[in-house]
């Protein structure tokens, strides 16, 4: 395969495989179909089935999660024994880009999540958080990079996220400010991939993400407040999403060369918010009390961050810098439970549920003695879960319960900063329900139908997609699923910038 063709990367981010095939079926995304047409179709498998956040570190790292470290936005430190926004001391390898040779390879990258600091030296053009739904601040290489986005495309249309209860209005809002978000960033990514020859052209649209956490269905809302007008809207907006998202990715693609690699992607996907993950709290206190007696005292600053309502917790969060909310994020979790008396507890969570065992010797202030206290621990925490029964149907709320020792390298250099126990959630809604019971732990009850804390319709699945498309790749039949770690080798594979050692996967056969 020759190298002299650049490589065009494009994510929508979380655009849901189950989601697009539909869509390409009705016809209504022709840029992903012609894509297609050109070339080869598949799915991507990755960690993302017990960590739904690790999907891009994996990406731009080709190393498995243990190995990274990074599986969600806030994390347990187990040195300082709280959580911490991940910072660039979390990364222990660096991207792929920055290890191209600068002298061979021109590069373009924009908006790819999660990766949270400027190159050091870069042969190109460097953007993040500009309109991340996953918000760790703006980085830009050169310096005057965003400044000159902003004199010439505006503001970011992309806001600070309206995390917690929705209502018709601010839905109503969301999908306007995601449609004008997919318009912006795709202003942006042919103003950037006309301006000069770029041997690599990363870009990632983040709005498809941010918009169809709250705009999946209508289930997070008191239809009754919506007129007819409103409600077919809302009803409509996530396919009409997906729809300007294929819009804004032909945009872009018009102005490619002609002789470029396409690859086309998203790392994972979204589907019905089943709401078990926003109970997990609730689920991990009952265990530890033994379903009667008290769970550890909370600190004073956790105890008040958790009873401050939500509306007026996102008035604040929306209003600050994000280098203030990451600096809040330390000062409540480190006294957030007497850990004196805590075996365990849950950790911030996505669409599975995390829980970290105190272990001695592991945490500054562990209690849990390592080898067989520690496995029996966790055996009584998977039993806990697995004994979860609703109280309408008495069906199990988990699909599986892993411990983590289980499914991943103990001795991997990250290990430690991972959860203890992931909790995969049953496909039903928990808005179905009015609680859960268990033979040993009793009840744990919640107003049946009500939103869940989070406000968000939509969660995440763990499969992805990518279309390849262009010189030396033959149209053909669906691919074998292929893993997310493969992308990063492939990319390089085509540039023929050479594997690097670090790398876990290999590259994708076409």
């Amino acid at each position: 395969m020759s190298a002299t063709s650049p490589v065009i990367a494009v994510s929508i981010d979380a655009a849901d495989v189950n989601r697009i095939e539909h869509l390409l079926e009705e016809g209504r995304l022709p840029t992903l179909q012609r894509l297609r047409e050109r070339g080869r179709f598949g799915r991507i498998e990755s960690d993302a089935v017990n960590f739904a956040s690790a999907v891009w570190p994996t990406f731009y790292s080709s190393q498995r999660t243990e190995y990274h470290g990074w599986y969600y936005g806030k994390m347990w430190h187990p040195d300082r024994m709280r959580l911490e926004y991940a910072k660039e001391e979390w990364l222990p390898q660096a991207p792929f880009w920055e290890q191209l040779d600068p002298g061979r390879f021109r590069v373009a990258l924009f908006d790819v999540p999660y990766a949270l600091r400027t190159p050091h030296a870069l042969n190109g053009t460097y953007v993040s958080g500009w309109q991340t739904h996953d918000a760790f601040g703006v980085f830009s290489y050169p310096a005057q990079t965003v400044k000159e986005l902003r004199a010439r495309f505006g503001r970011p249309a992309m806001e600070p996220e309206r995390f917690g209860e929705q209502t018709p209005k601010s839905l109503l809002r969301l999908r306007r400010e995601m449609l004008d978000t997919l318009e912006q960033t795709a202003d942006i990514g042919r103003w950037l991939l006309e301006s000069q020859s770029w041997d690599l052209f990363l870009f990632v649209f983040g709005a498809l993400h941010r918009g169809t956490h709250y705009l999946w269905d209508v289930a997070q809302i008191d239809t009754s407040e919506a007129d007819e007008e409103t409600l077919r809207v809302l009803e409509g907006a996530r396919d009409e999403l997906y729809v300007a998202a294929d819009r804004a990715l032909g945009r872009i693609l018009e102005v490619a060369p002609d002789h470029a690699r396409i690859l086309a992607f998203a790392l994972h996907g979204m589907e019905a918010n089943s709401g078990w993950v926003d109970r997990l709290p609730q689920l991990v206190k009952k265990v530890h009390s033994g379903g009667e007696g008290e769970s550890p005292h909370e600190g004073l600053l956790y105890r008040w961050k958790r009873r401050i309502p939500w509306r007026l917790v996102r008035q604040i969060t929306t209003r600050v810098p994000t280098s203030v909310n990451h600096m809040l994020v330390p000062l409540w979790s480190a006294r957030m439970l007497d850990w004196s008396r805590t075996r365990f507890f849950a950790l911030p969570v996505d669409i599975n549920g995390y829980v970290r065992v105190n272990v001695r010797g592991r945490e500054p202030q562990g209690i849990v003695e390592p080898g067989e206290e520690y496995r029996t621990v966790l055996d009584e925490l998977e039993s806990a879960f697995r004994g979860f029964r609703t109280i309408e149907t008495g069906e199990s709320i988990v699909e599986d319960v892993i411990q983590v020792d289980d499914a991943v390298d103990p001795d991997a250099p990250r290990r430690r900063f991972l959860p203890d126990l992931v909790i995969r959630w049953a496909r039903t809604s928990s808005l179905q329900f009015s609680g859960v019971t268990s033979d040993r732990y009793g009840e744990v009850r919640w107003e049946k139908g009500a939103p869940v804390p989070s406000g968000r319709s939509g969660n995440h699945l763990p499969d992805g997609w990518l279309i390849a498309a262009g010189p030396g790749i033959t149209p053909g039949p669906a691919l074998p699923a292929c893993d997310s770690i493969d992308l990063a080798p492939t990319i390089c594979e085509w540039l023929g910038a050479p594997q690097l050692p670090s790398f876990q996967g290999r590259p994708v056969r076409f």
